[in-house]
């Protein structure tokens, strides 16, 4: 499959992902109500490329897996990226169906978006648990000590996100608490998601480049996108095409998830076809 998918063509799937986001949001705040929707820009229609990016990362995840003997920490770790991909498929697959058989509707508690909400957290806690063994097994072999721009950065994240809570708890109520309940988790999860990238990336620069390098670098930037993603949901009050370009960032974050596993899996490639080029 690695040998099939290039980044190039990761990037345009992320590109075109991230128009479709950006047309849909933009077609929901201008939307007539009672008018037909479009068809590709009926809410959550951008579900259908988000499947696509989280059926590669769970094939790699499973690739990834494999690769590894049944007791080793990193195989667990792989596992639950497998499974936390599992579950955003679902989540997205759920809501697609239920915009184009017409399930949403504004009059009524949204039991799609609701589970889809519940199920997405889950998903980033199965995710952060997956880097948090990865960072674990790597430590034990001396990578990734921590130094004091790190501690400094890792202070900082602490500041922010206790920051966004407080900006959190001070957004107006809907009629849908338990919804607004389960969107207050995105401050704690990003936050947490900021503080394992800062780990890793203290891992990435004891690396000398290579595979496992931009692996790592990808999971640094898919923490900074959906750190700045909710930050700018909090912080920008009004809807505006700033916050619309933050939040199309959030949502197709997911291809950046399969950017670390496409890297990851390349390293193994690499190993296996050097492993065969000079055979012991």
């Amino acid at each position: 499959m690695a040998k099939r998918l290039t980044p190039a063509l990761l990037w345009t799937g992320f590109a075109l992902n991230y128009a479709w986001t950006l047309g849909v949001r933009a077609e929901v705040f201008q939307h007539v109500p009672g008018e037909p929707w479009p068809l590709l820009l009926r809410p959550f229609s951008f579900g259908f490329g988000l499947i696509v990016a989280n059926v590669l990362t769970a094939r790699y995840a499973r690739k990834i897996q494999a690769d590894y003997p049944q007791s080793s920490r990193l195989r667990s770790a792989w596992g639950l990226v497998f499974w936390s991909a599992i579950l955003s498929v679902v989540r997205y697959a759920a809501l697609f169906i239920a915009v184009y058989l017409g399930q949403l509707r504004a009059s009524r508690p949204p039991a799609p978006v609701v589970a889809g909400q519940f199920l997405g957290e889950l998903s980033v806690v199965l995710l952060l648990a997956g880097l948090v063994r990865m960072r674990t097994s790597l430590a034990k072999r001396g990578f990734g000590r921590l130094r004091t721009p790190d501690k400094i950065g890792l202070l900082s994240i602490g500041l922010a996100t206790v920051a966004l809570l407080v900006l959190r708890s001070g957004t107006p109520q809907n009629r849908f608490p338990l919804l607004v309940a389960l969107q207050k988790l995105d401050p704690i999860l990003v936050g947490v998601g900021a503080i394992v990238a800062v780990l890793l990336n203290r891992v990435r620069r004891d690396m000398d480049g290579g595979f496992l390098d931009s692996s790592l670098a990808y999971v640094v930037a898919l923490s900074a996108v959906r750190f700045a993603s909710v930050a700018a949901g909090l912080l920008i009050a009004s809807e505006s095409w700033t916050r619309a370009v933050f939040y199309a960032a959030g949502i197709t974050s997911d291809w950046l998830l399969t950017f670390v596993l496409y890297y990851r899996w390349r390293l193994i490639e690499e190993a296996k076809a050097l492993a065969k080029k000079y055979p012991e």
